[in-house]
């Protein structure tokens, strides 16, 4: 990009979406993934230099750096698009998620609560806040957020399956797991994800007698059941 065309940070955009797609794609060679992650972090950050407040481009530098595995200054990049566009939750969340991943669960539970504390009305972020709260080894608070926001803790959310994984609450993930697999219309895939928290959790009676359910139900589903079952029982 010697000579930006129009709409360059549209352009730049796609890149950083292109070069997140590459770096978890199995098949591409690291050095190709790497060259197309410093591609997307130069390019961005050519858009942040030239428009330094505007906090759509910071948050993109933030993918970027997010992507090619540099959290430090990820987290730095949201928290000034952050104090750009103070009242946008998707950033906060961002800055949470970024700290999650770092490690720092006080600053994590701080995002995640502050990007549901602006609009409490919109429920759907009331996981989030929820997963700061059990990350935070506060899961009381994160009951109180979700019974308030829901009026129950057995909510299906992929970010509070995360949390509980992350936090080895067992009892929670296998609820939650179950609460999916008894669901009408319940996939497969979500039978062997019951199984699979079941296992996780140590219980591997209940992991098997669910594999055997899912063939029951999905009889397509045999070969991968049968082998998942020895696995378990090898384990």
């Amino acid at each position: 990009m010697q000579h930006p065309a129009f709409a360059a940070q549209e352009v730049r955009e796609q890149l950083v979406s292109v070069a997140g797609a590459i770096a978890q794609n199995p098949s591409i060679p690291i050095e190709l993934k790497q060259r197309a992650l410093a591609l997307a972090v130069t390019e961005v950050e050519k858009q942040v230099t030239r428009y330094p407040n505007d906090a759509r481009s910071r948050l993109q530098l933030a993918y970027a750096y997010r992507t090619a595995g540099d959290l430090s200054r990820a987290f730095a990049e949201t928290r000034a698009a952050i104090a750009l566009s103070p009242q946008k939750q998707h950033m906060y969340i961002e800055a949470g998620q970024i700290a999650w991943e770092a490690g720092d669960f006080a600053s994590a539970r701080e995002y995640l609560t502050a990007a549901y504390e602006l609009d409490r009305t919109f429920t759907e972020l009331a996981p989030y806040a929820a997963a700061g709260e059990f990350i935070a080894s506060d899961p009381s608070a994160a009951d109180r957020v979700l019974i308030e926001a829901y009026g129950t803790t057995e909510v299906d959310s992929d970010v509070l399956g995360v949390a509980y994984y992350r936090t080895k609450d067992w009892p929670r993930l296998i609820r939650l797991w179950k609460m999916r697999a008894d669901t009408p219309g319940a996939s497969v895939e979500t039978w062997f994800g019951l199984a699979a928290a079941y296992y996780t959790a140590g219980d591997k009676a209940s992991a098997i007698a669910t594999i055997r359910k899912a063939v029951a139900l999905f009889p397509q589903a045999s070969a991968s059941g049968e082998a998942a079952i020895k696995e378990i029982q090898g384990s």
